[in-house]
């Protein structure tokens, strides 16, 4: 397998190159990584809980 580097790569997205991160943008990109994914894996998780449940 090759390397991927700048000249044989291409890279898409739907956000400009200058836009900053934020939790909106992140549930957008998120939505498209799993529309373009064969399987999806989901784990909840909780707060930790003591012996007596706290």
């Amino acid at each position: 397998m090759k390397d991927l580097n700048w000249e044989n790569s291409l890279f898409v997205t739907q956000f400009a190159p200058y836009e900053k991160f934020s939790g909106q943008n992140a549930m957008t990109r998120n939505k498209l990584v799993c529309a373009m994914s064969k399987a999806i894996v989901i784990i909840k998780s909780g707060p930790e809980r003591d012996i007596e449940g706290k």
